[in-house]
């Protein structure tokens, strides 16, 4: 909830001022996971897995990238070293 959030406000400034700016953004997506709140029977009182998953392909289709810890930094599209 947070990290989308905060995804969700940066996303909004970027589109006001140049649209473009999105591919600068580098989700890391192994570093973060989404919401679950055990029963404290084995399952899952709340499981926000699936608006986890909408909202991360909402930052790539407005053109954020989505990495993971282990692609080598090289690997990170449109990224120049």
């Amino acid at each position: 909830h947070c990290v989308k959030s905060t995804i969700d406000d940066l996303l909004t400034e970027i589109a006001a001022a140049d649209p473009v700016l999105a591919r600068k953004v580098y989700l890391v997506t192994d570093c973060m996971s989404s919401v679950t709140v055990p029963d404290g029977k084995g399952g899952l009182a709340a499981d926000f897995t699936s608006q986890a998953e909408t909202a991360l392909q909402k930052f790539a289709d407005a053109g954020m990238n989505l990495v993971r810890s282990t692609d080598p930094i090289t690997s990170w599209p449109g990224l120049r070293l």
